[in-house]
């Protein structure tokens, strides 16, 4: 798969994700919380991402750790130089996650950020050209 299609098929996986929380009911205060399952069929591996990023020097950093069952798989992180946006650092952040998972051999993966701005542009459908250019 090329990056673009990383990017688009994270996009699209998150979109019905999305979907599916939209379509839950509200948990009453008494009911236990439990982890939503991405299109109710990923049940173990599980990539958690996050990235920072600083707007005076440009520069990004981001990471994933990877949890089965409870247990930490592995993790990993990175930084990178001359990055445009907190957007594009999160959207670096999955792109690695999708890379990491790839070379783990692990074909069903449950992908949880928790950038707001990432999850809005996937719920609204918007072309987020900036990131997509930059993430390449």
């Amino acid at each position: 798969m090329q990056e673009l299609e990383v990017v688009s098929l994270a996009l699209k996986e998150a979109r019905i994700w999305q979907s599916a929380q939209q379509n839950k009911e509200k948990p009453s205060p008494s009911q236990k919380l439990q982890v939503p399952l991405a299109c109710g069929t990923v049940r173990g591996s599980h990539c958690f991402v996050d990235a920072a990023w600083n707007a005076a020097t440009r520069g990004g950093g981001f990471g994933c750790i990877f949890k089965e069952n409870n247990k930490k798989l592995c993790q990993t992180s990175s930084n990178r130089c001359d990055v445009g946006s907190a957007l594009v650092a999160e959207v670096l952040a999955v792109k690695a996650g999708l890379k990491a998972a790839r070379s783990l051999g692990l074909r069903k993966l449950t992908l949880w950020s928790n950038s707001k701005s990432l999850i809005m542009a996937i719920n609204t459908k918007e072309n987020i050209v900036e990131a997509l250019r930059s993430s390449l």
